[in-house]
């Protein structure tokens, strides 16, 4: 390339960088026992649908459950988004899921404040029929 010249390619040299990284620590990876790495894999805490929680909180059986206990703990009070995800240890993006997909049991309504966050409660009817 003539001197001078800036190469349009140079874009390229970070991420050369980082999969060479990835690719030393899977090497890495491969050279463990078989036995270790399962014990490694067995300490990471994982939600029922695979995502990876923030904190080794007990786990019951779904998401959509571990969230109406949440909110029905606090006596089923409007609770904003951030609050829950902090509270619950969950992945923000897996309790936003839940809550939008359960919207059968929850219900949200605009913060007063923040026009980004979202309010929630477990449906009133959800709470009276106990489930």
């Amino acid at each position: 390339m003539a001197e001078g010249k800036l190469n349009p390619l140079r874009h390229l040299d970070p991420l050369i960088v980082k999969t060479e990284q990835r690719l030393t620590a899977l090497r890495a990876l491969r050279e463990l026992d078989a036995e270790l790495l399962a014990q490694i894999l067995a300490e990471i805490p994982v939600t029922p649908n695979g995502c990876q929680e923030k904190t080794g909180a007990p786990q019951q059986n779904t998401i959509a459950e571990r969230l109406r206990a949440y909110l029905l703990s606090k006596n089923n009070e409007w609770t904003a988004t951030p609050k829950i995800i902090a509270e619950t240890g969950l992945v923000r993006g897996t309790v936003g899921s839940v809550l939008y997909k359960r919207g059968s049991q929850f219900e949200s309504k605009p913060h007063p404040t923040d026009k980004k966050v979202k309010l929630w409660r477990v449906r009133k009817e959800v709470v009276s029929s106990g489930g």
